[in-house]
């Protein structure tokens, strides 16, 4: 008799391209573990699409451990979904009126308007986050390298080749993806100029690759350059090109911003400039940090400094601090990075790459053993707290090792 096949129902945050694909990754790794398949329940607002920022395409990704094809049990399952969305959705307005009125949090009604099936058990496990600090660790290190990614079903990668043949005018091109947080109508913590880069994109282009810039039209546009193109302005963006060039460029250049989960999902190289903390980001292959200055006499911290004060200086989000603020990294550091990562091996670290994410390790336990962490996660609600620590343990350096702090940006600044 064929045995059944467990099946495990999953949600991912509609609202959000890097929480979307975040989720689903993590899916993976618990159908890996546990044996089962997850069904994906797809997003499909008919006439609330515009609550739709993530992008539909990752829930249609090919992977033999998920039910995301549009079955009868997809199909039904997602209509269910549709209304509870919609309930919460209408509810959240409710909320955002009732807050107009009487000032609250409003961090706690947007996490409350999100449909959140099956994301709690994603990090789940046998062990303790206090009591079995080092089996947890040992656990999620091993789930780490179990994991396969998904990738664009054959029709449509043969329909993404044809595209990216007609901008580079080549079909054999080698190209960097693109993806700097920047916005002329909004303004938060993650956000970076964009003319900071140029240089670095300059020597991609010098060296014969492309650069594809990916983003929306709020984002500032690139001046004309030699083999970029600006993805980001373009009218009429395709959904399946934008997890193409995620997946098919030589790495990613990002930030802490969402691009960089979803490169990672699709198996991809990811590097970061202007990272706003250490901590909690599994994602990130090889990176840099924006400096963290004392606002009392706007002295630089080393990064060592950084580290040893612990969550204080880990800007997540939008908080704002009234001791530190941040710089972000300048033009050479930049181009620097990408000199490293063009020849960056991830099984091949230098001895102080090595060192410092041991004392990272270190760092990072002290700040989760810590009974006040996380003080600034004003949108968690008191009832969430003890699984967003796990889940911030699971994301930590504690339980992923092969993501660095290029060596340059520790001899300059250790």
């Amino acid at each position: 008799m064929k045995k059944k096949t467990k099946l495990y129902f999953l949600s991912p945050n509609y609202r959000s391209f890097g929480n979307a694909a975040e989720e689903i990754y993590f899916a993976i790794l618990k159908a890996t573990r546990d044996g089962c398949k997850v069904v994906l329940l797809i997003p499909n607002f008919f006439f609330l699409n515009k609550q739709i920022k993530s992008n539909k395409e990752l829930y249609l990704l090919d992977h033999p451990l998920l039910v995301n094809k549009n079955t009868c049990l997809n199909v039904s399952l997602s209509l269910v979904w549709f209304f509870y969305a919609v309930l919460l959705y209408i509810r959240s307005l409710f909320l955002d009126k009732i807050t107009q009125i009487f000032p609250a949090n409003n961090k706690v009604f947007y996490t409350n308007s999100v449909p959140a099936i099956g994301k709690l058990g994603l990090w789940k496990s046998k062990y303790d986050l206090f009591l079995d600090t080092k089996e947890l660790s040992k656990f999620w290190i091993q789930n780490y390298s179990n994991f396969s990614p998904p990738c664009i079903s054959e029709h449509k990668l043969l329909y993404a080749e044809n595209k990216k043949s007609e901008l580079f005018g080549k079909k054999d091109a080698w190209f960097v993806s693109l993806h700097v947080p920047s916005s002329l109508v909004e303004s938060n913590i993650r956000q970076a100029d964009i003319k900071n880069y140029i240089k670095a994109i300059e020597y991609i282009t010098s060296k014969g690759g492309y650069v594809v810039r990916l983003g929306d039209s709020t984002m500032p546009k690139l001046p004309k350059l030699r083999h970029v193109i600006d993805y980001a302005h373009f009218e009429n963006q395709s959904e399946i090109m934008n997890l193409y060039f995620l997946s098919k460029s030589i790495f990613l250049l990002g930030a802490s911003s969402g691009p960089t989960a979803v490169a990672k999902l699709l198996g991809n190289k990811v590097i970061a400039a202007n990272r706003t903390h250490f901590i909690q980001d599994p994602f990130v292959d090889l990176s840099i940090q924006k400096h963290v200055f004392r606002k009392i006499d706007n002295s630089k911290l080393s990064l060592k400094e950084v580290n040893d004060i612990g969550a204080d200086t880990q800007f997540f989000e939008n908080r704002d601090s009234e001791v530190f603020f941040l710089k972000e990294n300048n033009p050479e550091e930049i181009l620097n990075l990408v000199k490293e990562a063009l020849q960056f091996d991830i099984k091949k670290p230098t001895d102080l790459q090595i060192s410092f994410n041991k004392y990272l390790r270190r760092s990072a336990l002290n700040m989760f053993m810590k009974e006040d962490f996380p003080r600034h996660y004003d949108g968690i609600r008191k009832e969430d707290m003890a699984d967003y620590k796990v889940r911030a343990f699971v994301e930590s350096p504690l339980c992923y090792r092969n993501n660095y702090i290029a060596d340059f940006f520790i001899k300059e600044n250790m």
